[in-house]
């Protein structure tokens, strides 16, 4: 969204790795161990093998988890192998050997780092984008780790099948044992609820319900249940639970049903389910709808009316939901991504500008510029539960990669509100640079980078002490910041004309190691908007000025092709799987689609009125 509304400019609203692999549409996907298969399965239960044979061959997969682009991630238990199968259901292998023993659940973390329990090996494994192994965590409380799931604040759950015991993992390594023995036996699964519950499968052929402080109760048991490993949520809150020979599906009173069985299963022990779907959703300001590109086809596949004004999109984890900040109507739209219908709207404060969501997806946060304030939205049952005073005319919110701090540019005022996300409180005011626009985050976290529109400036935030450890002079009007997937560089767009002594229309390169600026790369006139491809080698920026896009190699620092776009560019989104970019040109009411292998326009898609905002999952 807009940096500030009143600049009309946008920035893309991106997804983590680690919460948009948690699916809750159909196809499920299981392993079937025992003859080398995964099998996918329909909404009616049908089953067809998506892939067997081949890196499998000799094997016994075992865990599940799908990356943020869709491709699945599967671990080989008697090869210590991490396939990696894309939509086609090609292999590849993508990590292998090294400390990996026996394999067993895997889970994304937010920066798209893979963990991998080691079930022989008393283990957390980390494997970076790269498929470079490090030894995570180990020892301790760690016996024979099966399941793994990520909380909305990066913590690792893991259920122990050795040591009969639920653990978690804070994002040092530091284990903390939740709830051990009890009704506990040979724990495998791990699966958290919306408000924080864990529910786990029992060798004793049951499912508990473990509340965040550690009370075990039993949510469902026998019955069909014979030796229940994995399990997943769908959109609804029905479990499904892979059960050696069937899946089975408990709603949420705990009743139980066999929803697939025999047929293609040999040992089931994993099950995910797909991302409700991928699209780009362009906010369209002057005709006060949302347009919904289908990004296989690069067709309009819906229309959707929303309030007066839309300038914002942000998406839930899973891609279920969107939520629709109508700056106009003091309100904001919530899309059902699945039927493309508003499901409710929710009033908030005045002229809502931007929303982000947080890591776990359940809750949004909305700066509402207008009245100084920002919103806060459950997304269980999209009200709102708080709403925070912060200062002056805020128009961003960023959330940690931890899900523990809301940060709040506010414009007016030259601070950033740092807002405690389990009180919903203002935990710190920071003063910054004037007319701080834009907050975004090291994929670690560790630092907040502003960018100051007025004093040109960009304040690096210390998070763990939230002060201003360095200010690095960029160029004219700083307004939107992009920094790249391994974390080493910051991507700064000018995006104010060139004023003599000072640098104009070019992207500052800060190293983050120093915070330094170590490049100015000139584009064209009024850059306003960036995005960074997921694998980190291509910074794409929209020159609202000069009807063009500037591709940037990020290894060389360089301009390798300016490519011609509609009026007025002011927003850019990639896709999960960096394929595509898209370019909202908010002068003619088009958005420009470039495919990032070639950077050329493949197609022109017309959308509404004053397209300003343009959200890709």
């Amino acid at each position: 969204m807009c940096a500030a509304l009143s600049l009309n400019l946008a920035a893309a609203t991106t997804l983590s790795a680690q919460n948009s692999a948690l699916g809750t549409a159909f196809p499920i996907y299981v392993t079937s161990g025992a003859n080398q298969k995964i099998v996918k399965i329909d909404s009616s239960g049908t089953q067809t093998v998506f892939t067997s044979g081949g890196d499998f061959t000799g094997g016994y997969p075992i865990g599940l988890a799908f990356d943020a682009a869709g491709n699945l991630y599967v671990a080989d238990n008697n090869k210590n192998d991490i396939i990696k199968v894309d939509a086609a259901g090609t292999q590849t292998v993508f990590s292998s050997a090294g400390v990996l023993n026996a394999p067993a659940g895997l889970a994304f973390d937010a920066s798209g780092n893979l963990y991998v329990a080691n079930f022989n090996g008393a283990a957390i494994v980390k494997i970076d984008p790269a498929g470079t192994q490090t030894v995570f965590s180990s020892g301790g409380q760690l016996s024979s780790p099966a399941g793994l799931t990520f909380d909305a604040s990066g913590i690792l759950y893991v259920a122990d099948a050795g040591s009969t015991a639920i653990i978690k993992i804070d994002p040092s390594g530091a284990q903390t044992v939740l709830t051990s023995s009890g009704d506990l036996y040979g724990p495998w699964g791990v699966v958290l609820d919306a408000a924080g519950n864990a529910y786990v499968t029992n060798k004793g052929g049951s499912v508990l319900k473990v509340a965040p402080d550690g009370t075990q109760t039993v949510f469902s048991s026998d019955n069909d249940l014979g030796r229940p490993f994995g399990l997943a949520f769908d959109a609804s809150g029905n479990l499904y639970v892979a059960n050696g020979f069937d899946i089975v599906k408990i709603d949420p009173a705990g009743a139980q049903s066999v929803f697939s069985s025999y047929n293609n299963f040999l040992d089931v022990r994993s099950i995910a389910f797909t991302r409700a779907h991928h699209a780009v959703e362009i906010a369209n300001a002057g005709s006060n709808n949302i347009s919904v590109i289908n990004p296989a086809t690069n067709t309009v596949a819906a229309t959707v009316p929303v309030g007066t004004t839309p300038v914002d999109v942000a998406v839930t984890p899973n891609g279920a939901t969107a939520y629709v900040t109508n700056s106009g109507a003091n309100t904001v739209s919530v899309i059902n991504t699945s039927t493309n219908t508003v499901a409710k709207t929710v009033s908030v404060g005045n002229d809502p500008v931007y929303a982000a969501v947080t890591p776990g997806g359940r809750n949004v946060y909305v700066a509402d510029a207008g009245s100084n304030s920002v919103s806060v939205i459950n997304t269980s049952s999209n009200s709102v539960t708080a709403t925070i005073g912060v200062g002056n005319a805020p128009v961003w919110v960023a959330i940690s990669p931890n899900g523990a701090s809301a940060y709040v540019a506010n414009s007016s005022s030259n601070t950033v509100s740092v807002i405690n996300t389990a009180t919903n409180t203002v935990a710190a005011t920071v003063l910054v640079g004037a007319k701080p626009q834009n907050v975004v985050f090291t994929p670690d976290g560790t630092k907040a980078y502003v960018a100051n529109s007025v004093s040109d400036s960009v304040s690096v935030i210390d998070t763990a002490t939230n002060n201003v450890t360095a200010t690095a002079k960029v160029g004219i009007g700083p307004i939107n910041i992009a920094i790249t997937p391994d974390g080493t560089q910051a991507y700064v767009a000018n995006g104010a004309p060139p004023v003599l002594g000072f640098v104009g229309n070019t992207v500052a390169v800060i190293d983050t190691a120093t915070d330094k600026v170590v490049s100015h790369i000139k584009v064209e006139t009024a850059p306003v908007s960036i995005a960074i491809t997921p694998n980190g080698a291509t910074a794409y920026v929209a020159n609202s000025g000069h009807k063009s896009v500037s591709a940037i190699d990020t290894a060389s620092k360089s301009v390798v092709a300016t490519i011609a776009v509609g009026t007025d560019p002011v927003d850019v989104a990639i896709t999960p799987d960096g394929t595509q970019a898209y370019i909202t040109n908010a002068g003619s009411n088009t958005v420009s689609v470039i495919n990032t292998s070639t950077n050329t326009v493949t197609t022109t898609v017309a959308v509404g009125t004053d397209p300003v905002n343009a959200t890709a999952f």
